[in-house]
């Protein structure tokens, strides 16, 4: 049973990220656009491509380049997006402004997810569509961050390339995505709709136990779920179940097979502990990553994986 996935609605985050002060706005292609709030651009440069929505979806790539448009991990992030094309006046390298966008991204406390340079990231053609296609060389770059602040996810691509048919030849693209994040568990499964899925198919997929990462303490946001959980052990009083730990696929095998099955054993010890369900009917046992029911390759897929089922013994 899966979460229902509600419409994500986009804020605006005042802060800017650029060591050095922007530039002022009379400086500015006022007529194209501004420098987003949260990045100012590198000084000298100009903006020669803008767009904004306030619902739009940005591409994010994870991985290296497979072809056009395609890479070996990538995910979407759907909320208000903003895109600019920079492009930099003679005298600086590619390297030197990539490295100023991501020094300026890690000191912000973003997490830098991926990152690569020119062969690593897979050929420059499979980038040409990502955002506005041109003509480049191989001497490209690309970074992924996410950031944020509280109830507010950020995401933003940097990509830095050298242009064959331009005078001067350096540009930089960047994608913003701001998504307000979700609020958890808005649909409540409760005790009887368990029950039903149980009946009809054997187990049912719980999604209002939280975990922080990395971690096996139930968070107290939880409770709801583990009352209705309680609830439907004690009105079946014969309904034995094997609670299972479910993870995504980020992580090694062994480390993922430990989380999931900690995290069980979590459920199991709150059920017998807070709500008097007899030890006797509770079997806890982690799968890790081994039973998806969604793709890993998306933030949203893997989302889905994780998760906690009651399976009838």
């Amino acid at each position: 049973m899966r979460r229902i996935t509600e419409l994500l609605v986009c804020v605006t985050v005042a802060a800017t990220l650029w060591p050095s002060a922007p530039l002022p706005a009379q400086d500015r292609k006022q007529e194209e656009g501004e420098d987003h709030p949260m990045l100012s651009r590198f000084p000298g440069s100009e903006i020669v491509r803008y767009d904004a929505a306030d619902f739009d979806a940005l591409l994010i790539p994870l991985g290296p380049a497979t072809a056009v448009d395609e890479f070996e991990l990538s995910q979407t992030a759907e909320g208000k997006v903003t895109r600019l094309t920079y492009e930099l006046p003679q005298g600086h390298s590619t390297l030197e402004v990539f490295r100023s966008y991501e020094q300026a991204l890690i000191k912000q406390g973003f997490e830098v997810l991926f990152s690569c340079m020119m062969d690593a990231c897979g050929s420059h053609l499979y980038f040409q569509n990502l955002e506005r296609p041109f003509i480049i060389d191989h001497d490209h770059r690309y970074l992924a961050a996410k950031g944020g602040l509280p109830n507010t996810d950020v995401y933003v691509t940097v990509r830095v390339y050298t242009t064959a048919r331009q005078d001067p030849p350096v540009r930089v693209m960047v994608g913003i995505a701001e998504i307000q994040a979700l609020e958890e568990d808005l649909v409540k499964v409760n005790a009887e709709a368990m029950a039903s899925a149980i009946e009809t198919s054997g187990h049912v997929a719980l999604y209002g136990v939280y975990f922080d990462t990395d971690k096996a303490e139930i968070r107290p946001d939880s409770d709801p779920t583990l009352e209705e959980m309680g609830k439907l052990l004690v009105e079946n009083p014969r309904l034995r179940v094997y609670v299972v730990g479910h993870t995504d696929n980020v992580g090694s095998v062994s480390y993922n097979m430990d989380l999931s099955q900690r995290r069980a054993e979590a459920v199991v010890q709150a059920l017998t502990g807070r709500y008097g369900v007899e030890a006797d009917r509770l079997l806890s046992q982690g799968v890790g990553p081994f039973a998806p029911v969604a793709s890993n390759r998306t933030e949203e897929g893997r989302a889905e994986n994780r998760r906690v089922e009651l399976v009838e013994q």
